[in-house]
Parts: C-alpha cells; structure tokens; sequence
C-alpha cells in the first residue's frame, strides 16, 4: 500500500514539474503573444487621439482631456493583458521594468488628462 501510495506521490510530482516546464515561454513565443497585444493598443491609440491636437491647438482643453482618460484606460487594459502572459525567465528583469515603465505611462496620460480638463 505504501509503495503504491508513493508511486501515486510522484507522479503527481512529475505532472506538476513538467507542466511549470511547459508553461514557461521562449523569448520568440513571448514576442509572438504579445505583439498582437501591443499593436491593439497602438491602433487604439491612433483612434484614441484623433482630432486631440486640434482640439488643444483650438483651446477646447476638456474636450482633448477625454482623449487622454481613453488612453490611459486602454493602456492599463493593455497592461492588464501583458502581465497575464508568461515571462521567459531570462527576461524577467528586462520585462517587469518595461511593464512598470508602461504603468508609469499610464498614469502620466491620466495626468495629463486631468490637468487638460482643469484648463
């Protein structure tokens, strides 16, 4: 009973060590899942700002502020679904400081946004 109790043990172990091995990506398949990513965000982005320089050139300073809180909401989405895919771990350093540079971006256009709809 002990013996089978044991074997039982370690193949749970097995399962479990070979399925950390497999969700870990390679920095190609990182890239490959998370460049759609980036380019939604990019094309949201072109979407997002239309018309806003002219609207601050125009001195309309709270109607250009809303394209500032779309970014800066669309851009912690963005954010949202890049931590949610895997690191490779030889990247992990580079990419938590890109993401936290990210979120610094973030936070800045919601700045601005506010600032633009205070006048």
């Amino acid at each position: 009973m002990k013996r089978v109790v044991s074997l039982a043990l370690l193949a749970a172990a097995l399962a479990v060590v070979a399925a950390a091995g497999a969700a870990e990506l390679t920095r190609d398949e990182y890239v490959a899942r998370v460049e759609p990513i980036c380019k939604r965000n990019t094309e949201a982005n072109r979407r997002i700002f239309a018309g806003a320089k002219e609207e601050v050139k125009a001195g309309k300073l709270k109607l250009a502020s809303t394209h500032f809180a779309k970014a800066e909401k669309a851009l912690e989405k963005t954010i949202r679904q890049l931590k949610a895919v895997p690191r490779p771990a030889a990247d992990e350093a580079k990419l938590g400081k890109w993401l936290r540079y990210l979120e610094t971006e973030a936070s800045y256009l919601g700045r601005i946004g506010k600032a633009l709809a205070k006048g």
